[in-house]
């Protein structure tokens, strides 16, 4: 059994992803966005929690630190995300953080780091997903780095994803994003997806859930899916 050395509030939320919360690649840092906002004082009861909460706006930042009391982790830094952040993803090579976002014409937002800490080269950049008239949620879900830092996986309205390679500029930082191949067949309903460590595959899993809240109990059993990427002709298989 782990042993839990200390806690801190972060802005995050019950119906964010797992992909809310990302590590530097050395493991000083922790990174967080807050999909959506903390709830009034007083206020017990939404009638939704997906909709109700007032939205999200935050990254935050964790770095441990050294004291009386040994090493630590403490908030450094907290800085606007766009519109109910998505996901966060830490470059391995420590260079930038990936943040999808809802704001229009600037679903992803990119962080420069210095020393694992965001800094104000903050960059905005519109991401042009395919939507479908059967998609009953079409917005930008979450967003994954490839280990290479290159391409973007895009989950689009819970139902594809889409994959975008990153143009950089002389200091290794994404200066714009160009669609890469064809996007994935529709799912029923798409959730968290993973790059195996070579970059080669994308997993990602379809838990087949419905619209409401009682799909998710009866549902029929969901799939992990893996698709080969080809970072050159932009070929997924």
């Amino acid at each position: 059994n782990g042993e839990v050395k200390e806690s801190l509030f972060a802005c995050n939320s019950v119906i964010s992803s797992p992909q809310i919360i990302d590590t530097s690649p050395d493991g000083r840092f922790v990174y967080v966005v807050g999909t959506r906002g903390p709830a009034p004082l007083g206020l017990e009861i939404y009638d939704s929690v997906f909709s109700d909460f007032p939205s999200g706006s935050k990254l935050q930042t964790f770095g441990k630190r050294v004291g009386s009391r040994g090493e630590y982790f403490t908030l450094l830094d907290s800085k606007p995300a766009g519109l109910n952040p998505q996901s966060v993803s830490a470059s391995n090579d420590g260079k930038f953080l990936a943040v999808a976002s809802e704001e229009k014409d600037a679903e992803l937002i990119i962080f420069g780091l210095q020393r694992n800490a965001p800094t104000s080269n903050i960059r905005k950049f519109a991401v042009p997903v395919s939507y479908h008239e059967s998609d009953l949620d079409p917005r930008l879900r979450t967003m994954h780095l490839s280990p290479d830092s290159n391409i973007l996986a895009v989950n689009v309205a819970n139902k594809r994803f889409q994959f975008f390679r990153l143009e950089k500029d002389q200091d290794g930082i994404p200066s714009g994003l160009k669609p890469l191949g064809d996007a994935t067949p529709d799912g029923n309903q798409l959730s968290v997806g993973k790059w195996t460590p070579d970059g080669k595959y994308f997993l990602y899993t379809d838990v087949a859930w419905g619209s409401s809240s009682l799909d998710a109990l009866f549902s029929k059993k969901g799939v992990l899916r893996s698709i080969e990427v080809d970072p050159i002709k932009g070929m997924h298989q």
